[in-house]
């Protein structure tokens, strides 16, 4: 097992590949998800998207190794994801057809939000409480909140935990 002391051990490359290739299809989901075409072209900062998978590892290692060997649990992982592509933003649609779209330009936020609604419903098996009004009011909230406003790392695992 990696991390078992103080120093932390780099991901060995397959694993790097499989994480990296997970986010890649978990991206791919969002998008079919979010109603973009099936041909939609996008751009992955292929070097980004490996430092955010880099510094969750490394944060994972942290708590495993200063929590006595606890597992983090899968929404605050799905908490420092979302912070990271927030920082990195690592996707971008370079489409035509999505120039003057809006919701292109904050794709990072919402694949953010979309990695921790999906944990959310891995973790409890149900969608968010409440009516279709709320959970529109509450995304768009959150959206804005991703875009323009600074969240630190430990809110934004507490924020995927409480969700």
């Amino acid at each position: 097992m990696r991390n078992t002391n103080e120093r932390y051990d780099m991901i060995p490359d397959d694993d790097m590949l499989h994480w990296t290739n997970e986010i890649l299809q978990l991206f791919s989901d969002f998008l079919d998800s979010a109603n973009y075409h099936k041909d939609v072209k996008y751009a992955v900062s292929t070097y980004d998207l490996i430092d955010v998978v880099t510094r969750v590892d490394r944060r994972v290692a942290y708590y495993s190794y200063f929590h006595e060997g606890m597992a983090i649990n899968e929404l605050k992982e799905a908490g420092l994801y979302a912070y990271w592509i927030l920082r990195f933003r690592p996707f971008k649609i370079i489409d035509k057809r999505y120039a003057d779209y809006p919701n292109a330009y904050t794709i990072n936020e919402s694949f953010a939000l979309y990695i921790i609604l999906s944990a959310l419903y891995y973790v409890k098996q149900r969608g968010l409480v409440g009516t279709r009004q709320e959970q529109n009011a509450f995304h768009k909230k959150l959206l804005y909140t991703f875009r323009f406003r600074h969240i630190s790392l430990a809110s934004m695992m507490l924020l995927a935990e409480s969700i």
